[in-house]
């Protein structure tokens, strides 16, 4: 809530640091329509949409609904459409509310929204600054431009908004927090060209962490404490617990919940078979049906630990004539060359695993070596026979 000052006295007298702004004459905000630094409207950071959000639509709308219409972004959060309250949100891997954008109808308590201009915003707030900051470029930004139609056979993405546009350059008020206007540029900005985008935003990224990792993309950690006394003990526990209400080649989603920590516990005491169960699961959610994590992570944290127990049994294994990518991602006698992903149309100059690994798309190369040369330290760490 801000307290606009009429004089400084109040500052001078109980020695405050006051920072002053200057509401516009506007007409009061509506709550469904006000900007806050807690959420936008209907919806409040750091939590699930409310069912509330639905009652406009007709039955069967809801988060699932338009969490299927949704896309993933580049960083795993999932990015949805709210076209009946004309917003964009981008939701954690909990499924709690990160990011909201909104469209032309929301405002500020002050009248700030869309369309302002850097000069209104300074005049608005005296602490407002501008800065070079990219808005990324995978995101939708403007509710009231998206072009996606429902009945599309394929996934919505950012180049479904019309007239989209770089944005190079945000303005921030510490008096304003967790809101910000982007613009093309700030030279724009400071010519009177009007804010593109007005972003809302959780500042505490715990969602977005990942839940105790053991893969490090840049150094080699020691060999894992045994998570366990007994590793085949938990090993089965973790498969009838996991296989529980099975039906056919469908694990029912409470078992997976349960049961893939206890075989993740297992691979890390040793078990080559929980590891490849619990990666074969986990390659199905992120990778082939790409639906996110199962144990509701960050879904680049599922992509690394099933590239890395995958290459963890193959190398205790001591398998041989895995096929030409993995013969090459095996191969410690070299680095990983530089094209290993890259698609051409000439054979000879693709690389040897372009489009052969669903569970190395996620990876640059870089990232790929760190993960084998763990892998391959990591393969002395137990018994082979295991």
């Amino acid at each position: 809530m801000h307290v606009l000052l009429k004089s400084g006295l109040l500052c001078m007298v109980f020695g405050l640091a006051c920072t002053s702004h200057t509401s516009p004459k506007s007409k009061p905000v509506p709550v469904e329509r006000l900007i806050s630094s807690g959420g936008v409207g209907l919806l409040t950071l750091a939590q699930v949409i409310p069912e509330s959000a639905y009652v406009e639509k007709p039955k069967g709308f809801n988060y699932d609904h338009y969490w299927d219409l949704g896309y993933f972004t580049t960083d795993g959060m999932r990015l949805l459409h709210l076209e009946q309250h004309d917003v964009i949100v981008l939701t954690t891997p909990k499924h709690n509310v990160q990011h909201i954008l909104v469209g032309p109808a929301y405002k500020t308590a002050e009248g700030l929204g869309l369309k302002s201009k850097w000069s209104t915003l300074k005049n608005t707030f005296s602490d407002m600054r501008l800065a070079e900051e990219s808005l990324s470029k995978y995101w939708l930004y403007r509710p009231d431009r998206v072009t996606f139609k429902n009945g599309d056979m394929r996934s919505m993405g950012f180049e479904d908004q019309k007239d989209r546009k770089e944005l190079g350059c945000a303005a921030a008020a510490e008096s304003l927090p967790n809101i910000k206007f982007y613009f093309e540029t700030c030279a724009m900005a400071k010519s009177g060209s009007p804010a593109e985008a007005v972003l809302v935003s959780n500042p505490d990224d715990t969602d977005l962490r990942f839940e105790d990792p053991f893969v490090n993309l840049h150094s080699v950690p020691p060999c894992p404490k045994s998570r366990t006394e007994d590793v085949e003990a938990l090993t089965q526990r973790g498969l009838n617990v996991l296989r529980t209400n099975k039906m056919g080649d469908y694990h029912a989603t409470k078992s997976v919940k349960k049961g893939l920590p206890l075989l993740r516990d297992a691979a890390l005491s040793g078990s080559k078979e929980a590891a490849g169960t619990y990666a074969a699961v986990v390659f199905t959610y992120v990778l082939q049906e790409v639906i996110g994590d199962p144990l509701q992570r960050p879904m680049d944290q599922g992509a690394q630990e099933v590239a890395f127990f995958m290459l963890l049994n193959l190398l205790r294994s001591q398998e041989t004539n895995l096929g030409e990518c993995l013969d090459v991602v095996l191969d410690f006698s070299q680095s990983l060359p530089g094209n290993l992903f890259e698609e051409s149309e000439e054979e000879d100059s693709a690389g040897v695993c372009a489009g052969a690994f669903y569970q190395f798309s996620y990876f640059k190369v870089a990232e790929l070596e760190a993960i084998r040369q763990q892998a391959r330290a990591w393969a002395t760490c137990w018994d082979k026979a295991k």
